[in-house]
């Protein structure tokens, strides 16, 4: 509802607040002629070969209006998982974010998902997610809901390797 604002903002500094994973996720407030602001991180431009910022992309919200974010997904106690230490199998995320939509002030840094009894061949899918109140993943609550994997633990097994065989010619 506002006209888009060109900012300059202090290089380093940002690259130490981009340092933070959250930092991408979290409501700023930014002062622009003596005014506060709240706005989140829409996109990141980084120059490709230096560690240099090219372009920020920042978008105001309103406190009072949903939002729909990617929040980045943790899985916890991997090594832990039941099919891990007892059956050899490994923990293979298929998702490492997800959409959520929420108000501001309900907006999660991460969603943390624990994978502690999983066994051999088991999956977890977007539902099994525990999120914060207020906080919901819109491809859930569509019209026709889409349940997507996010994590699988299953058995990789070692590649097998061509066996030598020598000749006496």
């Amino acid at each position: 509802e506002k006209e888009t604002l060109n900012l300059a903002i202090d290089h380093n500094q940002l690259l130490r607040k981009l340092a933070n994973e959250s930092f991408l996720n979290s409501i700023l407030n930014i002062k622009i002629d003596d005014k506060e602001e709240s706005v989140l991180i829409k996109n990141v431009q980084v120059h490709p070969s230096k560690r240099q910022i090219i372009h920020l992309d920042l978008q105001r919200v309103k406190s009072d209006q949903v939002i729909r974010v990617s929040i980045p997904l943790q899985f916890l106690n991997e090594d832990m998982a039941e099919g891990v230490k007892l059956e050899g199998g490994t923990v293979t995320p298929l998702m490492n974010e997800v959409e959520v939509s929420c108000l501001p002030k309900d907006l999660p840094e991460k969603l943390e998902v624990d994978v502690i009894d999983l066994k051999l061949d088991d999956m977890l899918y977007l539902e099994d997610i525990v999120l914060p109140e207020g906080v919901e993943i819109p491809l859930l609550t569509q019209d026709e809901p889409a349940n997507e994997p996010i994590l699988s633990l299953i058995h990789i097994s070692e590649p097998t390797r061509p066996r030598l065989i020598s000749y006496a010619v």
